[in-house]
This record gives structure tokens, sequence and C-alpha cells, in this order.
């Protein structure tokens, strides 16, 4: 058309509006084929929120609003009603759009094809389009409980989920992905939004309809990490803290839970007892010896601070449990090398506790840096001078450095193999060798009493606890 003399007129519309809106300049039509462009002479065009509020910053979509002297009269039921004036003002076109910084204006969904989503108003178009970039053909909808998208290549499924939670900033447990052999459409050819959004309304329903399941009880534990039925206890990186919440979903459920079940897939379970829907309740034979352990730590912990009759040895059966959960839920990260895997669990109890920190921080306008580096039990730190946190955050210090301990010991090769041909001989020498610091070192090295505080005083306890629970790793 240029090399012609002639311009090209690219135009956007309703027929509520004789059928034309915007358009694009024919000298902006190369770097700007995206967009509709500006309103035609004699209009104007407009973005509103959902309340009907005008908005005036670039890049903020709203529904695209248009006014001018093209605007139908309003719509009509009868003969009669031709006769009337012009009722309408201004067109909302129902059209999502958002206005850049050059004034143009860019449409990006439908009013209906938007849902607002954890706090976040997720456009179902752009999901769309953000998938076509990635090579995956997929139809986007959903409601205020979640995206659902389809795809007809049951390969991309999973990168179509991470997709969309990377593009929507959503979670991953709200975002589902289901294959299809096709899309159902219209007689016109067009997407049947309407049948996807049935497909997806009832699935949701069976979905609550096993919210009793053994799958429901994992997601709730685990949330917002997804679990699915070959997802085990072990392989989600569950600790000792989502151990307790998980058992008491599952008893809830009337499950007997078998002897290493935190390595049992969600399907083996499930399978197991006939189905994903729980049996009648069944009643435990005995107690699990880390809730007993768990109970007497509280009981000695708080007796001895807060009596008057102080009883030492609430740290101690607290290391032993430090051992039993390590050796229970981590063996297997251990002896395959996965460390980054293995701890993991620390990132619960780290964080709250470096927010701690952080309190006494301010608090002091000092930086307790022997907290910091999680050293502060080894009593070269002080918390008079702001050099440390209270001494009552040692164990936190110490089940860092426990944690540590097994992560340098089993990140060499030979080790792993080791304790993966004799494991017996490895958990006995180790056991040895934490014993023995236990023993030499105090004598050595002076810090008076905080030398209960010090990883080594209690290094062997958490060794030792482990030892009967996995016989690859003490």
């Amino acid at each position: 058309m240029r090399a012609r003399g002639g311009s090209l007129f690219v135009m956007y519309g309703q027929t509520e509006a004789t059928a034309r809106i915007a358009f694009v300049p024919p000298e902006s039509l190369l770097d700007r084929e995206e967009r509709i462009g500006v309103a035609v002479p004699g209009g104007s065009l407009g973005l509103v929120d959902a309340d009907g509020e005008p908005i005036s910053r670039s890049g903020i979509p709203g529904e695209l609003v248009y006014r001018g002297p093209n605007v139908m009269m309003g719509y009509g039921a009868r003969r009669c009603d031709l006769a009337r004036g012009a009722e309408l003002a201004a067109l909302n076109t129902g059209d999502i759009a958002v206005r850049d910084e050059q004034g143009f204006f860019r449409i990006v969904g439908r009013k209906s094809r938007f849902a607002k989503i954890a706090g976040l108003r997720i456009g179902f178009d752009i999901m769309e389009q953000a998938l076509a970039r990635a090579g995956i053909a997929a139809v986007v909808l959903g409601d205020d409980r979640g995206l659902q998208a389809y795809v007809t290549d049951a390969d991309t499924a999973g990168r179509a989920q991470r997709v969309l939670a990377d593009t929507s900033r959503l979670p991953a447990n709200l975002v589902c992905v289901t294959p299809r052999e096709d899309f159902p459409r219209l007689a016109a050819g067009k997407i049947d939004y309407a049948c996807l959004e049935r497909e997806m309304l009832k699935r949701r329903t069976e979905i609550r309809s096993e919210a009793g399941s053994v799958v429901g009880a994992y997601a709730r534990v685990f949330y917002p990490l997804a679990a699915g039925r070959n997802d085990s206890f072990v392989s989600l990186g569950g600790d000792s803290l989502r151990f307790l919440q998980l058992i008491l979903e599952l008893e809830r459920l009337g499950m007997e839970l078998p002897e290493g079940w935190e390595r049992m897939s969600i399907a083996e379970l499930c399978n197991r007892y006939g189905a994903a829907r729980a049996p009648e309740r069944k009643h435990a034979s005995e107690l699990p010896a880390d809730l007993v352990l768990r109970v007497i730590a509280i009981l000695l912990v708080v007796v001895h601070h807060e009596t008057l009759w102080p009883i030492p040895g609430g740290s101690g059966v607290m290391m032993l449990l430090v051992g039993f959960s390590l050796a229970r839920f981590q063996s297997a990260h251990f002896l395959a090398g996965r460390i980054r895997q293995a701890l993991r669990p620390a990132i619960d109890v780290l964080i709250p506790y470096f927010l701690i920190v952080a309190a006494y921080a301010v608090g002091w306008r000092a930086v307790p840096w022997a907290s910091i580096t999680l050293t502060g039990n080894f009593g070269f730190a002080e918390p008079e001078r702001g050099e440390m946190i209270p001494y009552l955050y040692w164990f936190i210090e110490a089940y860092a450095q426990t944690l540590l301990a097994f992560a340098l010991i089993f990140a060499v090769p030979g080790v792993r193999e080791f304790a993966r041909a004799r494991p017996f001989a490895s958990s006995l020498g180790l056991l040895g060798f934490a014993v023995a610091a236990r023993v030499f070192i105090p004598p050595f090295v002076d810090i008076g009493n905080r030398q209960i505080f010090a990883i080594y005083w209690v290094f062997h306890l958490a060794v030792f606890a482990g030892a009967p629970v996995s016989p690859t790793l003490p």
C-alpha cells in the first residue's frame, strides 16, 4: 500500500457505534499492529475500573468506554421504540483494554473473561496468550477459586501449569491443567466456553466430594505445594511438624497407618485400603515414639523454666527428636546426596528465628552477629553487648549445626557408599565419634557453664536417637 501511495486503516468497533470506534493511524501501523489505536474523529475513548471510576494512568487495564455521535440511540424491542430519542451517551464495550504512554489503546480481553483470584485480577485471554508464546495451545477459564486450563497435548500439562503460575503469580495449587482430546466449539467455530465452564464446575463438585480423601489431607498439610497421587510424605519434603499434622488429618479419615507409610506414595496408601476414601475408623494399638518424646520434652521444658523445681533434660529430649526426625524423614535424601532437599525442613524453623533476631537488632540498634551466624551457643558472644540474642534460643543454633554436620558428613560420596553398604558399622562409627566429642572436647574448651549449649555437648543424642529408626542413617 505504501509503495503504491495508499494508506491502510486498521479499525475496531461494535455495531452499537455504527461499527467504528477506533483506528490505527497508517504511519503508526508498523509498530502498533497489536493495538486498536485511538478514537475516530468526533469520538473519545476512556477506561473505567470495576466500580465505574475513570482510569487515568497508562498500563492499567479497565473496561473500554466510547463516547461519540455515532453511538446508537438505544436498544429497541418493538417498532415504536424507534421513535424514541437518543438514550445512550456512552457505550460500555465489554472489552478490557489498556492505554500505553503514547495514548494508543490495546484490547487484552473481555470483561466476562476475568476473575479475581487470591486478590489478583487475572485475565484469561492474557493467560492464553502467555501459553501461546510458550508454544502451548490451550483454553483458559476459571473463577475466584482458581484457574482452569485445558490442553490437547497431555505432555504439555506440567509445563502449562508452570507457565500459568509464573504469569499469574498464583500458587500452583490454584492452577489446574486438564488434558482433553479437543476443544468444544460452537456452530460458528468459536470455543464453547460455556461447555468448558460446566465441565470445570462438575469437576469441582467431584473434588469437593473427595474432600475427605488421602489426597485432600496431603494437599491441606503441604499447602501451597501441589500434592499428587505419586507423591509421598518424604518426596514432598515433609518434616516432623507436618508429620504430626498429617497423622491427625489421616486419623480423622479413620486410617491406621502402616510402618513406613511416610515413604509410600499416596496411590500406594489409597490402594492399601481399597480406595482414596478412607475406611471405617480403626484404633491405633500403640503411641508413636516421637509423640511420647514430644510430650516429655514439653513437660520438662515448662517445669524447668516456669516452676520452682527445675528439672533439666528437656533440651536433651528435643535433640533426641531432632535425630529421630532426621533419620525417619531425611535419610533417603542424605544417602542419595540430595543435600538441598535434606536441609529444606530447616526453612520453617529459621525464617521465624531470623525475624526474632531482626526484632532484637532493631530494638538494640546493634547487629547480633553471633545469632545471625548461628554460632551464639559456642559461648564467645554476650547478649549484654548486643552480640547475640538471649541464650534461650540456643537450641535453634544447635539444631541448625546438627543439620549442617549431617550435610557435611554425607556430602562425601565415599561416606554415602559406606553407609549404604554397611549401615550398622557406619551408624556405630558416627555414634562413637559423637560420644568422643562429648567426652574429650569440654576439658580443652573452657567456656564455663555455657558448654551445655554447645553442639558437641548434645550431638551424640541426635545420633543415638536416629540409629534405631533407620538402618542406613544414625
